[in-house]
């Protein structure tokens, strides 16, 4: 299977001519470490339930809109949050809830509707699914794709996909959604794990494939053959894979507390996974 993971996504970046951070580093600024920080003193504050404008659609699904909590050092385009809210069957209140978080490159909503959503409705499980920062109607004009303009943009779009993920979460328990669960394949498991272990109360997670952290992901992993190393090497020189890593560690777990309840989430591993 890592063989045709490396094949699929050569073809996906048209044989490696579309790649990631080709405009290099960024500024790599130090806000998000100083935000991990907090976290690990306990004294980071609990985003404010977030305020949706909601738009009815086909089927009963609701597409709704916010402002980011995390706009200030987001790109404008991806300052506005999406969400499509997937009802219960039947529709009894208060029914469980799963807030969905995106994979690496997962655009729009369709893939977790038809994969996951309509089949937790029918069986009386509301879903939520966000769309990511940085994808879908949330990219930045100059980037193609999922291919990240500039490294700094990856752990802008994991910082936001928390705070946007833990201000749903209050809103949810405000409408009075209390057994609610989150839920992600890699990059969306990633960031489940962080959420569960900063959201209030117990909140299960479920875990497909997840990594411990992204920078493996971009310096060992399939996705490493994609990245523009000539645009970071201009700034660092020979060293550019392992300067990756050090930036990409403010998205390793560890840097999450540990939660009391280990026994209420899922992980799903694979065997042969790039």
């Amino acid at each position: 299977m890592a063989t045709v993971d490396r094949a699929f996504t050569q073809v996906r970046t048209l044989f490696g001519r579309l790649r990631f951070f080709r405009h290099g580093w960024g500024d790599c600024a130090s806000v998000h470490r100083t935000w991990l920080s907090s976290i690990r003193t306990g004294s980071t504050p609990t985003p404010s339930p977030a305020e949706i404008s909601w738009t009815p659609l086909p089927l009963n699904l609701s597409l709704g809109t916010f402002r980011s909590p995390s706009a200030p050092f987001l790109p404008a385009a991806s300052a506005t949050a999406r969400i499509l809210y997937v009802p219960a069957l039947p529709r009894a209140p208060p029914a469980p809830v799963v807030l969905h978080l995106p994979a690496t490159g997962d655009h729009g909503f369709l893939r977790r509707l038809f994969f996951y959503a309509l089949w937790l409705r029918v069986r009386g499980v509301a879903s939520v699914i966000l769309e990511g920062p940085f994808y879908g109607r949330r990219r930045p004009p100059t980037q193609r794709g999922a291919l990240l303009d500039y490294v700094q943009h990856l752990p802008d779009l994991g910082r936001a996909t928390i705070e946007e993920s833990l201000a749903l979460l209050a809103y949810l328990r405000e409408q009075g959604f209390e057994r609610q669960a989150i839920a992600g394949v890699s990059q969306g498991g990633l960031h489940a794990a962080m959420v569960a272990s900063l959201c209030e109360g117990s909140v299960p997670a479920v875990m497909a494939f997840a990594p411990h952290s992204a920078a493996p992901v971009f310096t060992k992993g399939v996705l490493a053959d994609v990245v523009d190393w000539d645009a970071l090497g201009e700034d660092w020189g020979d060293g550019a894979r392992d300067r990756l890593g050090q930036v990409l560690d403010v998205t390793h777990i560890r840097n999450f507390p540990i939660r009391e309840d280990p026994g209420r989430h899922v992980l799903l591993f694979a065997q042969d996974d790039r």
